[in-house]
Parts: structure tokens; sequence; C-alpha cells
């Protein structure tokens, strides 16, 4: 798991990043919105909008709940950070905008980023028809065992 930078120049050059992600995306640059989108950028881990609110309100107690869901919803109504809604009880957020695929760990609970398997990046991409239907987006999910959890599975079976 990515954490935050550790020097005071890694943390200038990831928040001149978030900076100038959400210009390119056209949004308005606001403090907040900087300390969201470095922690997105820092953290690989797909949370959702409670995981950004508790890991940053220590460190800002001025940043609400509701400014994290609200941005949360703009940056991906602005194609900044891209909505998972893998399960039933959650919504995660996914920084990598990039096509890819994801993998839920039936074991731990964890989204993890695989390639993507049986669409071509390009059509992950842009919108293509399949017969006369207009695709305009791809999410694959795939449910199973993450890497980590069957590491620990094989060492604890070593073990016995």
């Amino acid at each position: 798991m990515n954490t935050l930078a550790s020097t005071p120049t890694d943390t200038l050059a990831i928040e001149r990043a978030a900076t100038e992600k959400l210009r390119r995306c056209g949004i308005n640059v606001t403090r907040q919105r900087v300390c969201i989108m470095q922690y997105l950028m820092t953290h690989h881990v797909h949370p959702n909008a409670d995981d950004i609110y508790s890991a940053l309100a220590p460190q800002h107690p001025s940043l609400s709940r509701t400014t994290v869901y609200n941005t949360v919803r703009m940056l991906a109504a602005h194609g900044a950070v891209t909505l998972l809604s893998i399960d039933d009880h959650n919504i995660n957020i996914d920084e990598n905008t990039l096509p890819h695929a994801h993998l839920h760990c039936t074991r731990c609970g964890h989204i993890v980023d695989i390639p993507l398997q049986g669409i071509s990046t390009l059509q992950a991409s842009h919108a293509f028809t399949i017969g006369k239907h207009l695709v305009q987006e791809v999410h694959q999910y795939y449910k199973g065992v993450c890497q980590q959890c069957l590491e620990e599975m094989q060492d604890a079976q070593t073990l016995q």
C-alpha cells in the first residue's frame, strides 16, 4: 500500500500534481479539493468517502464528511476519478482513470487493479458499438482471492 510522501519536496510535488489534475479536469482549485486529490493520488487502495474523511479529518478539522462526499461526486462528474460500485454496500473511488479491471477479494475485502482481460484498452477508453448498442464505459469486476490473501493461506497451510 502506498503512503503519503515522507519529505517536504515529495509532498509539494504531489500537491502540484493534484492541483494540475484538478485544473486539467476543469475543477476550481480549493485547499480541500487538493487535499482529497492528494490522498487519492498517494493511497491506491480504492477508498470510499468515509475512508477518505477518516484519514484526513485529524489533520484537517475544518473538513466535513459532506464536503468529502460532494467533492468525490464532483471529481467523478469531471472525470478526475472513477466511482466503483463493485458490491451493494460501498462506492469506492479510483484515482486511476486509465482503462483497467478490478478484483474484489472475497477474503479481505480489498480492491486490486488488474489488467483488462477480454477487451482491448482502445475499446475500453472510447465509445464503441456492440450490435446496435452504443457502449460508453466498460467496467470489469472480478471476485476472488487477492495475491496477499493467497500467500497468507499458503503460509498457514505450510505451518500445519
